[in-house]
Parts: C-alpha cells; sequence; structure tokens
C-alpha cells in the first residue's frame, strides 16, 4: 500500500444545491396543479431518464395497483424522456392508465413541477447519489424509494425505503396511501447539517481555497 506521504491531500466537497430554488412555493404548486389538471388527486412524481436504471416501469405497476384500490384518487407524472419511453408508454395503454399518467418530457423548470406534486417516488434499480431525490427533498415532499439508494441521499424524515420486487408493490401502496395524509415539510436545518445548502457549501469551498498551502 502507499505511504501517508504519497496519498492526495483531498476533500469531499457535497454536492450542495439551491434550497430557495426548491422551496415550498404555494402560488406557483397552484399554478402548476391548475396546468396539469390537478384538482385534489394526489400527484405522485418522478424525474429522470427512461432508463433501465430509473425503473419507471415500476410505478406504472404501483399506479395500477393504487388506481384498483383507490379509483381517481391518484395521478403520477414522470418527467423525462429517453430508450424506454414506448415500453412506459404500451404499460400505460395496457393498464389502462392514459388519464392517471402525465408525460411531459424533459423540462428545464423541474422545481416548479416539484411543486404540483404530494409525493415523490424514486424506485431506481441502482443511483450514484440520485440528486432529483435531494431536490425533491429540498421542496419538502415525502419520497418513497427504492432501498438501494445511498444513505448520503436521504435527508428528511418522510421518506421510505422499500424494495422493488414485484413483491414490493403493496407495500410502496401502502407507504404512499400514508404519506398522501401528510403534507410537505422542509427542515431547513437538517439539510444544512447534510451537507446540502449551497450558501454554506460555496463559503466551504471558498475558504479551502484561500487556504494557502
Amino acid at each position: 500500500g502507499k505511504t501517508s506521504e504519497e496519498l492526495p491531500n483531498y476533500r469531499v466537497i457535497y454536492n450542495a444545491i439551491d434550497l430557495d430554488y426548491f422551496a415550498p412555493n404555494n402560488e406557483v404548486r397552484k399554478d402548476y396543479r391548475s396546468k396539469l389538471n390537478i384538482s385534489n388527486e394526489i400527484l405522485l412524481g418522478h424525474d429522470g431518464r427512461f432508463h433501465y436504471q430509473k425503473n419507471q416501469e415500476f410505478l406504472i405497476k404501483v399506479m395500477n395497483e393504487l388506481n384498483r384500490r383507490y379509483p381517481d384518487k391518484y395521478k403520477l407524472i414522470l418527467i423525462g424522456q429517453g430508450e424506454n419511453m414506448k415500453m412506459i408508454q404500451d404499460m400505460i395503454n395496457e393498464y389502462h392508465l392514459q388519464n392517471s399518467v402525465i408525460l411531459p418530457g424533459v423540462v428545464s423548470n423541474v422545481n416548479d413541477y416539484l411543486q404540483a406534486m404530494d409525493i415523490f417516488c424514486f424506485p431506481s434499480r441502482f443511483e450514484g447519489l440520485g440528486l432529483s431525490l435531494v431536490e425533491a427533498e429540498a421542496n419538502g415532499l415525502p419520497c418513497v424509494i427504492s432501498n438501494t439508494i445511498p444513505k448520503e441521499a436521504i435527508v428528511n424524515k418522510a421518506v421510505d425505503a422499500l424494495g422493488i420486487e414485484e413483491s414490493n408493490i403493496n407495500e410502496w401502496v401502502n407507504s404512499i396511501e400514508a404519506f398522501s395524509k401528510i403534507n410537505k415539510c422542509l427542515n431547513r436545518e437538517d439539510f444544512i447539517n447534510n451537507h446540502y445548502d449551497i450558501d454554506l457549501e460555496a463559503k466551504v469551498v471558498q475558504d479551502i481555497l484561500l487556504q494557502t498551502n
């Protein structure tokens, strides 16, 4: 192995986000819910490339079960595009979920769409950090996620990490139904303690750069 003298001198700089940019905003929420034609439904959301890794197909199956148990209570928005888009559209048709699933494609203002959501769902098969999850948490959204997500990405208390086998679908449904009864809640302190506030992290980076070796 290397001796300590040969090891590079490095520090971890956390992947920080602008909390003000994602913070809950009721005006934008009303505006985007009306744009998306959501009245009293619980809007589930996901943001990610339509790709094997992101596992949107699992959410279609969860949505199918939610619809069976709670007709017309839930809608799902899947932001993004990618090679699995056709497969997802075919599943939506197969399960007759055309009125329950919204596919806006890629949007430049994900933050505005997060405002409209009630629960964020993130069933990735694997994940580096999962920045879109952290952004959803910065909006105060309760999150139901796969248990493969790195613990570093879990900042808020209202996060449920579950398996993503077919046999876990009912667990997802139960978790979503439980979260449907709570409101968004952002604890800025939790975020800052987890190194996700950009103002704080920018200052850390600045201090490091100003230190003369």
